[in-house]
């Protein structure tokens, strides 16, 4: 009996320091990963800010880590965040979207009952495998209760990067939408996109510009007579383009250029982004454009990826 009793608490000491092993072994692994929370846009209110961006929610007190599963693996989700700061920026709310897989914010407007913010998620497992997105158009009151969502897609990879106002309670929105990777079409509306919503999210008006595979809007400003817009087209062909205060077109209007852009402005050679921000300088037909160069452009992306540089290129435009 005492050589049995000897053998179960050895037993049970073997367990117990392989258990132990385990969880220091548990700690570790975490200790390794690298969790995500990244602010896209930041806009001040008042006395606060609104921030929106994406999150895996690891160490939120609002938003719980969702996990899905993937290729019989299990992935952990990074989630569109919004998030309410004071003025220290420490965190009053968080919230997300109803979303099964990944998803992400890149812009966000204060309206007089909430905040609208604009992105992209994944809604099925295709989407995965064909690395493209939904837009998405969402909705929370002033204390981060999402109030109602609008997706939007034309083109297999569609996403929203900016909103701005537009008065009268409606609201321009600017983005992408392009074939996935190896889809081929003749669709003429897609590339970069200009959208503009009712306070309700109702689609008002839309158009775009550049090709199917490539064209992207990155950023808008609003101006007297219309609203200019910058971003790429081509490999890597930053663009420049003016459209009119009613921008709207005809689906199948194959003569948008000429009746709804005033004009438009090409520069050879940018990066695979293009012109990623603009800035209007004050009582002065100009704008400043920035982008980021990230290799030399005039070769090959495969020739050139060992040659990274990493600098901002300043341009002034001017228009009539």
């Amino acid at each position: 009996m005492k050589l049995l009793k000897k053998i179960i608490i050895f037993c049970i000491v073997i367990i117990a320091i392989e258990l132990l092993a385990m969880l220091v072994m548990k700690i570790i692994n975490e200790r390794k990963i690298d969790y995500i929370d990244n602010l896209n846009d930041v806009i001040m209110v008042d006395n606060y800010y609104i921030g929106v961006g994406v999150s895996d929610f690891n160490n939120s007190s609002f938003v719980s880590k969702k996990y899905y599963s993937y290729k019989e693996g299990k992935m952990l989700a990074t989630q569109a965040k919004i998030a309410k700061y004071d003025e220290n920026m420490n965190t009053i709310w968080e919230s997300t979207i109803d979303s099964k897989y990944d998803s992400t914010f890149y812009s966000v407007l204060k309206v007089s009952d909430g905040y609208i913010a604009v992105g992209s998620y994944i809604t099925d497992s295709k989407q995965i495998a064909n690395d493209t997105r939904t837009a998405i158009l969402v909705k929370y009151d002033l204390d981060g209760k999402l109030l109602w969502q609008k997706d939007y897609t034309f083109l297999s990879d569609t996403e929203f990067y900016k909103i701005i106002d537009d008065g009268n309670d409606n609201y321009v929105i600017i983005g992408q939408s392009i074939y996935a990777n190896m889809e081929m079409g003749m669709n003429i509306l897609g590339g970069g996109i200009i959208m503009r919503y009712d306070k309700d999210g109702n689609l008002l008006a839309h158009n775009n510009y550049g090709g199917n595979k490539s064209g992207i809007f990155n950023d808008i400003i609003k101006v007297d007579d219309g609203y200019i817009v910058c971003g790429k087209d081509a490999v890597n062909y930053g663009i420049l383009i003016k459209f009119k205060k009613d921008f709207d077109r005809d689906d199948g209007d194959v003569n948008m250029i000429t009746k709804k852009v005033l004009w438009q402005k090409t520069y050879s050679n940018t990066d695979l982004v293009g012109f990623t921000n603009m800035i209007k300088v004050d009582n002065q037909n100009q704008v400043n454009v920035y982008f980021l160069e990230s290799f030399d452009s005039s070769e090959s992306y495969e020739n050139s990826k060992q040659k990274w540089t990493h600098y901002i290129i300043f341009k002034l435009w001017k228009w009539k």
